[in-house]
């Protein structure tokens, strides 16, 4: 969809002079008050004029034109609010925070929540990856930076502004606070989406470069339609980065951004700054112009590569500092892609420092102005130190993938490694394309990398897929109430009476409960209904919507029977303990190993529990004892638990968007959880009043379950000391069986396995004797020959496949260019080893076809390689047709 001209004919340009032309290069409206205007003011159909004459009042630095634009809004009317996080914890959908509209979607664009202010202004960090191959080379495009915006929320009732206000005070901010002349601003038009919302929106260009976009957001998208939506609302993104480049006049953007960084990277490697060649390339790259890329050398590429590295590193830093934890999935695959891009470009730019110079450099930089980045520095730095040790590994395993790939591509008669193949070999094994081309390249194969390549990779990782939606029962709900939740009025109360007001299948509605429902982790709680003639058992409940389904067990009572319900109260405070212990277990691994900490999955039972958090390596003894000391002080401390509801936006304001460690909560207002002084959280479970109840919290174990992801396994209260006693009677019995007092347990156990290894080394030195005995008088005695090549065939029952393959290792030592066919007795399954030297390899025969040929004889299954194959049948009576099958195999390759 476009919008139509009437879209775009707004008062104020009608009012101030402004016509409505058509550019003669592009074809595009636009909007001018210069009467010989017939561009539309953005490159290519118009140059960078700014490179060559100063356009607009100087700034000096990003900080300053910010505080300039918030200021210029706030006297305007607008409340200015705080910047959000890079990761966007607050949706579902995306995991970076890509504009500043996504901030308020789809909560409040959608209208069940309100703003935190109306209107507002801000200067949001984004970061939009799918740009990441043009970074450096087109001299305008970032992976992060910083969109200054102001937005109003008009609804039915209630205008704020709309078209000629918003276009009103871009133009004055443009003429009056950066003095650009008016005649050296045009408006495009265009149209805009995202995020399911779209609208007609203006690009506002000076000097030959967007700076803004003022987007009028009317429209959602419903079933690949656009529908009108109730409120309106005015999403602009003014570019500060590319402000402060056209209000410095320097050759490049980077030069504006970075400043003194660069001048530091550009001195400790050695590489010239030259300034006004780069002015002039950008000049022309601008409109289009041909320019022979010799004149430049290896410098441009050089220098490109810098401008990479510094942006990239950036966006890494504010990655890392908002606790995104480097892995092979969600948002984490995106951190690590860019870390190892960064690493390559370090490599091949050749610049004199590491990528934790880097990081510390953008640190020393941002981290004044955004607190948390500085505050973050060190688990940064460890995070960076562990995923380096990661992609050595990875390199130095990719090559032998990277051969056999190209085995693949030849074994087909081919001589190029496809762009799909490369996307998957970085996708499933994270090898980049610039190694496989190397490697490829020893061996006359073909390798191209698209020069968008990791944009695509990319545009496969950006938005969030879930966990997939949890199946509702098909139950058609709209003729119920809402359920009266009594769990959540008193979550102590486990007796109520309530009325049966529906009937569905093995389901029964209630007009109010005291059961909770299954959901955030937490089970559902079980107990008994009773009424006059009869009861029955509570075995399930789920809601739906805003109506509460109790499973029952038994007969049901009828439609319109008043029902007396009993929750069951030891299930029931034993979830409720579970529930708050996840919670302080969560406040203390962010004591102990930084703010990076993320909850990333939870379920609460009865007696065990599990807790998955973002975390990049495995936990030590160590921080484990420390994590437990500090949540059961946490217990002991014995703090109220706090429960209230309050709006969504006012919660965010006041504890940040950390109060999702559970995941995206929908609704207007949000239930918060808050331990006092320890932990605050939007949830939706059932808690204890005070952290004593919970009782002691024991970590069972803790374990990597994927890339950058811990579980940790726990109780509480009772459960903590159950596993206590049943540890306490595991060591008496071994102190029994051991003879032992339990002071000298360790002591005797050390004991106990000096002796077992002394006994399995005194059993190692008889076995090899023995081996060596069979061997040599009834093995190598006993050879078959077939066209002068040895064959040993051994029978054995009873043996490891272990020693079957260290019989053969010895027989080969004695007797190199010979085969050697082991073969195993087990009950009513004959295993066997088929082994040779690269010598006879090199004469063409192979144990992998052999142990094929003797599968099928034996009508079992082998596999292998040239040297070294194996497998198993059943056909016991084969045995003897095996040594004629392997001297017709011989005979079959003297032919060839």
């Amino acid at each position: 969809m476009k919008g139509n001209v009437d879209e775009y004919a707004i008062d104020y340009f009608k009012k101030n002079g402004f016509e409505r032309r058509i550019c003669k290069k592009c074809g595009t409206p636009f909007w001018t008050i210069n009467n010989s205007k017939t561009t539309c003011g953005e490159a290519p159909c118009e140059p960078y004029d700014f490179l060559i004459n100063p356009i607009m009042k100087k700034y000096s630095s990003l900080d300053d034109l910010r505080k300039t634009y918030l200021t210029y809004f706030e006297k305007n009317g607008h409340t200015i609010i705080d910047p959000y996080p890079v990761v966007a914890r607050w949706r579902d959908d995306i995991y970076l925070t890509i504009a500043s509209i996504a901030v308020f979607q789809p909560h409040i664009t959608s209208g069940e929540s309100d703003p935190p202010a109306n209107p507002l202004v801000i200067s949001q960090p984004c970061i939009r990856l799918v740009d990441i191959d043009d970074v450096g080379k087109s001299m305008k495009h970032l992976t992060i930076f910083e969109m200054a915006a102001h937005h109003a929320f008009n609804y039915p009732n209630k205008e704020i502004y709309w078209k000629d206000k918003t276009v009103e005070l871009c133009h004055n901010f443009l003429t009056e606070i950066m003095d650009v002349d008016p005649m050296n601003i045009t408006y495009k038009e265009s149209w805009w989406e995202g995020g399911g919302n779209a609208g007609p929106c203006l690009e506002v260009c000076v000097g030959g470069l967007e700076i803004a976009t003022l987007v009028f957001m009317m429209y959602k998208m419903v079933d690949d339609k656009y529908e009108l939506m109730p409120m309106r609302i005015v999403d602009t993104g003014y570019g500060l980065e590319r402000i402060l480049w056209e209000s410095q006049n320097k050759p490049t953007i980077f030069h504006s951004i970075y400043d003194e960084i660069l001048n530091e990277v550009l001195s400790k490697s050695g590489i010239e700054d030259k300034s006004e060649m780069l002015r002039e390339y950008v000049y022309k790259s601008s409109i289009g112009d041909k320019q022979d890329y010799k004149t430049y050398g290896e410098y441009l590429n050089r220098i490109q590569g810098v401008f990479a590295l510094l942006d990239y590193t950036k966006c890494l830093t504010f990655m890392l500092a908002d606790g995104l934890v480097p892995s092979n999935s969600g948002g984490g695959y995106l951190a690590r892609l860019l870390i190892r891009r960064a690493l390559r470009l370090i490599n091949t730019t050749k610049i004199n420092l590491s990528l934790k110079d880097l990081i510390k450099l953008q640190i020393r930089k941002w981290g004044k102005t955004y607190r948390h980045i500085a505050e973050m520095e060190e688990e940064i730095y460890d995070m960076l130190n562990e995923e380096e040790e990661k992609y050595i590994a990875t390199v130095k395993r990719g090559e032998r993938i990277i051969q056999n790939t190209i085995n693949e591509v030849k074994k087909k008669g081919a001589n190029t490694i496809s762009p799909s193949k490369l996307i998957e070999l970085y996708d499933s094994q994270g090898i980049p394309p610039e190694i496989v081309q190397e490697v490829a390249k020893k061996s006359d194969v073909k390798v191209e990398v698209p020069e968008n390549f990791y944009s695509e990779v990319v545009k496969r990782h950006l938005r969030a897929g879930g966990e997939g939606e949890k199946k509702e029962l098909k139950i058609n709900i709209e003729k119920y109430p809402p359920t009266k939740r009594i769990y959540y009025d008193d979550p102590y109360q486990f007796e109520f009476e309530a009325k049966v007001i529906g009937i569905e299948g093995n389901n029964i509605i209630l007009d109010s409960t005291a059961f909770y429902p299954e959901g955030g982790g937490q089970p559902y709680d079980q107990g008994i209904i009773t009424w006059k003639g009869g009861n029955a058992k509570i075995i399930n409940v789920q809601k739906v919507g805003n109506v509460i389904l109790h499973e029952v067990e038994g007969d049901k009572p009828p439609l319109g029977e008043s029902i007396h319900g009993f929750v069951d109260v030891e299930r029931r405070l034993a979830l409720m303990r579970s529930h708050t212990a996840t919670h302080i277990l969560v406040a203390a691994l962010m004591n102990v190993l930084g703010k990076h900490i993320w909850q990333a999955g939870a379920q609460k039972d009865v007696y065990k529990n599990r807790l998955d958090v973002t975390h990049h390596k495995q936990l030590s003894d160590e921080e484990i004892e420390r994590v437990e000391e500090i949540a059961n002080t946490y217990v002991l401390k014995n703090v109220d638990v706090k429960v209230y509801e309050m709006p969504r936006a006012e919660a965010e304001r006041r504890y940040g968007v950390r109060i999702y460690q559970g995941g995206v909560v929908p609704g207007r207002n949000v239930r918060i959880v808050e331990i006092e002084g320890i932990n605050v959280q939007a949830c939706g479970g059932l808690h204890v009043k005070r952290t004593g109840e919970v009782g002691l919290i024991k970590i069972l174990k803790c374990n990597k379950i994927q890339d950058g992801v811990l579980r940790l396994e726990f109780t509480c209260g009772l459960s903590s000391l159950k596993h206590i006693q049943n540890k306490e009677k595991l060591i008496k019995e071994v102190t029994k069986i051991l003879n032992t007092q339990e002071e000298h347990l360790v002591k005797n156990i050390e004991k106990l396995k000096g002796e077992n290894e002394k006994v399995k080394l005194e059993y190692r030195q008889l076995w090899k004797k023995h081996m060596q005995e069979i061997i040599l008088k009834n093995i190598i005695p006993n050879p078959i020959v077939c066209d002068h090549t040895k064959i040993f065939v051994a029978k054995f029952n009873d043996l490891t496949k272990e020693q079957m393959i260290e019989i053969g290792g010895e027989i080969l030592k004695m007797e190199r260019e010979a085969m050697v066919i082991i073969l195993n007795m087990n009950a009513d399954l004959i295993n066997y080893v088929v082994m040779m030297n690269e010598d006879l390899v090199d004469k063409g025969l192979n144990a992998y076809i052999i142990a094929e040929r003797i599968s099928k004889i034996l009508e079992g299954k082998g596999g292998g390689d040239k040297t070294i194959a194996q497998g198993y049948g059943k056909r016991i009576n084969g045995i003897v047709m095996i040594e004629e099958e392997v001297k017709k195999y011989i005979k079959e390759l003297q032919k060839t």
